[in-house]
């Protein structure tokens, strides 16, 4: 049973890098602006290598456990080298690339240590034009008013005040 869990983890993980990195590099050209280098969820994935890492020198493997110890440690490395951001052309979250034809608007809020810039994008479902979902991209303080100033020339009449979530 073992065996069969690894094979299916190695293939599972080989497929999502696969989508990755190819989602990264043609998605790579079209940022202008890239996001937060260090979040909390690439930090996460990074820890998951290490953990796979020193599951790689300890105790007896299988070639199985090999592959899927391989597998986890390059769907780590993908997942960390994919960044999000804006350009000319869009907004990349999480991987996937949407026009700007289709955000129909956004909205910005500075926390303590980033600047975050909420997108809200059209619904592609043609049985369900009503539903949006938001999309959240992190920025450094630092990039802060240059993200403000891009989105303004470039996208000026979609900025929006969208209701903020009760803490």
């Amino acid at each position: 049973m073992n065996d069969y869990l690894n094979i299916f983890i190695s293939i599972l993980f080989a497929g999502i890098s696969v989508v990755m990195f190819t989602r990264s590099i043609r998605n790579s050209k079209k940022i202008m602006i890239h996001d937060k280098q260090w979040s909390t969820f690439r930090m996460i994935f990074v820890a998951i290598g290490v953990v796979s890492l020193i599951n790689l020198v300890v105790g007896e493997k299988t070639i199985y456990d090999y592959a899927r110890i391989i597998s986890t440690f390059i769907v780590v490395s993908s997942l960390t080298a994919a960044r999000d951001g804006i350009g000319e052309e869009g907004v990349v979250s999480n991987g996937k690339f949407y026009p700007w034809k289709i955000v129909r608007s956004y909205d910005y809020e500075v926390a303590k240590s980033l600047f975050t810039v909420y997108f809200t994008i059209e619904s592609t479902n043609a049985k369900k034009p009503d539903e949006y979902t938001t999309k959240a991209v992190d920025f450094d303080l630092v990039n802060e008013e240059y993200v403000k100033e891009f989105l303004r020339m470039n996208q000026g009449r979609k900025k929006t005040r969208m209701k903020k979530k009760r803490k």
